[in-house]
C-alpha cells in the first residue's frame, strides 16, 4: 500500500501467494457446495490473480460466473501523455462468453481514506447478456450509491447486479437499490422464466384442452374397455402426474415467487 498526501493507492493484498491459495480454496468450498454465482470482494487479489481464476469456469461443475472482485492497477494509456491513469477494475469470467466482462469504477472512495483513482470520461454501464438470457451490469462499491446509476440500471432491463465491495454485509445499498423500485432486479442470482407461477395458469389450461382436441384425431380405438386404450391411458396418467407435481410445487414455494414477485 502507498500513502501519498492523505489519498490511497495502491491497496492489494499483503501476501499475493498466500492469497491466491486462499481465494482458490474458497473458490472450492462455495462450489462444493452447489454455488454457480462467486463473487469476491473489492481490492481483494491483483490483476494477474483475477485473470487466472478463469480457469474455474469451464471445469466441469464449476461456477458459471466468477466475479474476480477488483484491483488497483496502472492503466499504460493515461490522461496525458506518459502519465499512466490509475484504475479500480472489475473482472468477471462467464461461461460461454469469450474473454472477460470489464467495468472499471467511478465513483471512488472518499472515506475513510481518498482513493487515488482516476476516472476517464463518463460513467459507462455496460449490459452483457448471458446464455441464458441474464442481463447482468457490475457497479463497484460507491458506484451503486448514486440513485442516477440504480434509475440506469432499471431502465436497460438488468435482472442481476454484481455489487463487489469491502463492506462486509449490503446494508449499505439497501436504501438507493429500494429507492430505484426495480423489482425483477437481484444482486444475488438471475431470474429466470416462472413456468409454475401465475402464467402457469394459463399454460397448463392450453395444454388441457389442446389434448382434449387432439386426443380423438390420436386414439382412434373404438374398444371402451381401459385396458384397451394404452394411448388414452397414458395421456390420462400424464396429467395425473402433472397434478401431483404442481400440487407440490405450490405447496413447498413462496406465495410471492408464484406472484413473480
Amino acid at each position: 500500500m502507498h500513502v501519498k498526501e492523505g489519498r490511497t493507492f495502491a491497496i492489494g493484498p499483503l501476501d499475493p501467494v498466500r492469497q491466491r491459495e486462499e481465494i482458490h480454496h474458497l473458490i472450492g468450498m462455495a462450489v462444493a457446495s452447489g454455488a454457480s454465482i462467486v463473487l469476491l470482494p473489492e481490492l481483494c487479489l491483483t490483476e494477474d490473480l483475477a485473470v487466472d481464476l478463469e480457469q474455474w469456469v469451464p471445469l466441469s461443475g464449476g461456477p458459471r460466473l466468477l466475479m474476480a472482485g477488483t484491483f488497483h492497477h496502472e492503466d499504460d494509456h493515461g490522461l496525458e501523455s506518459g502519465v499512466p491513469r490509475r484504475r479500480n477494475t472489475a473482472l468477471t469470467w462467464l461461461w460461454g462468453h469469450n474473454g472477460p466482462l470489464v467495468h472499471d469504477k467511478h465513483s471512488p472512495a472518499d472515506r475513510p481514506v481518498v482513493e487515488d483513482i482516476q476516472p476517464l470520461g463518463w460513467p459507462e454501464l455496460r449490459v452483457y447478456v448471458s446464455s441464458d438470457e441474464c442481463h447482468l451490469v457490475t457497479a463497484i462499491c460507491l458506484d451503486l450509491l448514486n440513485p442516477q446509476a440504480v434509475h440506469a440500471v432499471a431502465e436497460v432491463g438488468a435482472n442481476l447486479v454484481l455489487v463487489p465491495a469491502m463492506s462486509e454485509t449490503l446494508m449499505a445499498f439497501g436504501g438507493p437499490v429500494a429507492a430505484g423500485s426495480v423489482p425483477r432486479m437481484s444482486i444475488t442470482s438471475p431470474s429466470r422464466p416462472r413456468w409454475f407461477g401465475l402464467s402457469g395458469i394459463l399454460y397448463g389450461e392450453l395444454a388441457f384442452f389442446g389434448i382434449l382436441v387432439a386426443l380423438p384425431f390420436v386414439d382412434r380405438n373404438p374398444e371402451r374397455f381401459w385396458r384397451r386404450r394404452p394411448v388414452a391411458m397414458a395421456l390420462g396418467l400424464l396429467g395425473l402426474l402433472a397434478i401431483i407435481a404442481l400440487t407440490v410445487q405450490m405447496a413447498v414455494t413462496l406465495a410471492k415467487q408464484h406472484l413473480g414477485m
